[in-house]
C-alpha cells in the first residue's frame, strides 16, 4: 500500500483570490490590521503560520498574536465560506486525470497535505469535484510546521484506514517547502513544477523526483513504480 500526498495551491489547483480576500478580512477583523498577504513571499507554508508572520510583520506583540490566533482562523474559514460560491477556481493541467487514474489503481490512496486551513481546503475541492478522491489529510490549523502536517496525515492514514509506513509515504508539492517537509517526514517527494519554481530549483531543494506538471502520467507512474494502461 502506497500514501501519496498532495498540496493544492499551485500543485493540483491554481491559488485563488478569494483565499487571500478571506485571509485579509479576517486579519482585519480579528486584529483590526489591515494587511496584504502579498507582503511576502509565503509559498508552502501553512495559514496558521502566513497570519503570524503577518502579524510579525506589523510589530503585534506575540502574545496578542498567539491569543488571537485560533479566533483569525474560525473568522477566516467564514469569511471564505461566504465567498467560495464566487471565487473563481482553477485545477492544475492533467490533476483531475491523474487523481481519477490513481484512485482506481489497487494497493493505492491519496490524501492531502496543504497549508489551507481544513474547511477551505475541503471548501475547494468539493468546488472542484476533487474532494473525493482524498480520504486523510494533513491542514494549515493543525500546525504551524508543514512537517507536521505530513505526519498528521500519515497518523490519520494509520487510524482510519490501516495504513502500515515501510518507505511508502510519497509528497507532492510545487515549493521548496514541500520538498523540506516531506523529507523531515521520511517521505519519498515528487516536485511539481507548476508555481513559481523550476524544476531545477525543486532538485536544489532535494525532491528525490522532480516533474513539470501533473499532466506526465507517464513518469509518475514510473516513479510510483505502477503499471500504466
Amino acid at each position: 500500500m502506497k500514501l501519496l500526498l498532495f498540496d493544492i495551491d499551485q500543485t493540483l489547483l491554481q491559488s485563488s483570490k478569494g483565499h487571500q480576500t478571506a485571509f485579509e478580512l479576517a486579519i482585519r477583523e480579528v486584529y483590526e490590521e489591515t494587511v496584504s498577504i502579498d507582503s511576502f513571499e509565503h509559498g508552502g507554508m501553512t495559514d496558521r503560520q502566513i497570519i503570524v508572520e503577518l502579524m510579525r510583520l506589523h510589530k503585534l506583540y506575540e502574545r496578542a498574536i498567539q491569543s488571537r490566533l485560533d479566533q483569525c482562523i474560525r473568522v477566516m474559514e467564514k469569511k471564505y465560506n461566504e465567498i467560495l460560491k464566487t471565487d473563481e477556481l482553477t485545477v492544475m493541467p492533467g490533476a483531475q486525470e491523474l487523481l481519477e487514474v490513481l484512485s482506481q489503481q489497487p494497493g493505492l490512496f491519496l490524501g492531502l497535505v496543504t497549508g489551507n486551513l481544513e474547511g477551505i481546503a475541503w471548501g475547494r475541492l468539493r468546488k472542484t469535484d476533487l474532494a473525493r478522491y482524498f480520504r486523510v489529510g494533513g491542514f494549515g490549523n493543525e500546525d504551524v510546521i508543514r512537517t507536521r502536517l505530513v505526519e498528521h496525515a500519515v497518523q490519520k492514514a494509520v487510524r482510519q484506514q490501516g495504513f502500515v509506513v515501510a518507505n511508502n509515504v510519497y509528497v507532492f508539492g510545487d515549493t521548496p517547502r514541500d520538498i523540506v517537509a516531506g523529507h523531515e517526514a521520511r517521505a519519498v517527494t515528487i516536485g511539481v513544477a507548476t508555481g513559481i519554481y523550476s524544476k531545477t530549483d525543486l532538485k536544489r531543494a532535494g525532491a528525490d523526483w522532480a516533474i513539470e506538471s501533473l499532466a506526465e502520467k507517464e513518469k509518475i507512474f514510473d516513479i510510483l513504480d505502477l503499471k500504466s494502461e
